[in-house]
């Protein structure tokens, strides 16, 4: 077997071998080895001659190189376009970064507070942060679907006679909501925040009724800054992040907008990183 049969014999039996990872794993270096190592017993694959020279065998190793780094890019979605992180809500109560979805005309509320923080969609300005006594509620009536991030401690909400403060564990916070105020939703399922167990639910209220909110709390204990109204159709996701409440609310107008923005809410959603604390 003269040295040139050697060399292309070795080069496809390793090609055939490393075809089998294509397209999640590129490794030059262990196709190199595999070269050395030469063929597996009984294997028989004859790749086409150009010629007797090295460099024509040069120029075939480089295209099928080049191919299976060009299926392992397209496979893993390295080519495609992702965004950028947009910012940290550092006045926040657990500062994080989040990145918004491309081509999203989400804004973000005009203040920020260590009780919520929110971006909206709508034919007016983005809601301010309530503030006052009692404060106003968002969203306001002219936005159309966003997303909340609140803070789940010192929260109030509306009981048979008056108000209480909701649980700050995850699934009784939820569970006060649904048995004390009465929000109608579905059944708690188990979820993720930043790769902390959550628990979730979908609102099915759409009615608008008065007293499905929540009011946010202020920097003094028993105090409050306005209140998130829970009266349109949403997503809640509540988790613990290192020992403090966090809540997730995404919202739209109604349940076919809900399903229309819930993908990117989702994308949204899923690239907030809590900073340590």
């Amino acid at each position: 077997m003269t040295e040139s049969t050697v060399f292309e014999t070795r080069l496809a039996a390793a090609l055939g071998r490393y075809a089998d990872l294509a397209p999640v794993h590129v490794d030059e270096v262990e196709i190199l080895a595999a070269v050395a190592a030469g063929p597996t017993p009984g294997w028989r694959w004859h790749l086409p001659v150009f010629g007797n020279g090295l460099m024509p065998r040069l120029l075939l190793v480089g295209l099928l190189l080049a191919a299976l780094v060009a299926a392992a890019l397209i496979g893993t979605g390295a080519l495609r376009s992702e965004p950028e992180p947009t910012g940290t809500a550092i006045g926040f109560a657990v500062p994080f970064e989040y990145s918004l979805p491309l081509d999203t005309p989400l804004r973000r509320m005009h203040r920020s507070s260590h009780a919520i923080v929110g971006w909206s969609v709508g034919t007016e300005a983005p809601s301010d942060i309530p503030t006052g006594p009692d404060g106003r509620g968002i969203p306001a009536s002219g936005e159309t679907h966003g997303v909340f991030i609140g803070l789940g401690e010192g929260v109030w909400g509306h009981g048979p006679s008056s108000r209480y403060e909701l649980d700050h564990l995850p699934v009784e916070f939820i569970a006060n909501l649904r048995d004390i105020s009465r929000v109608p939703m579905t059944e708690t399922i188990g979820a993720s925040l930043d790769g902390r167990p959550a628990a979730m639910v979908t609102l099915t209220n759409s009615s608008g009724v008065d007293g499905t909110d929540i009011h946010l709390p202020a920097s003094e204990p028993g105090s409050t800054i306005g209140y998130l109204k829970l009266s349109t159709p949403g997503r809640l996701i509540v988790a613990e992040i290192d020992g403090t409440t966090v809540y997730v609310l995404i919202w739209a107008r109604s349940v076919d907008a809900l399903e229309a923005w819930m993908p990117d809410a989702e994308r949204f959603v899923e690239s907030i990183t809590f900073l340590p604390q």
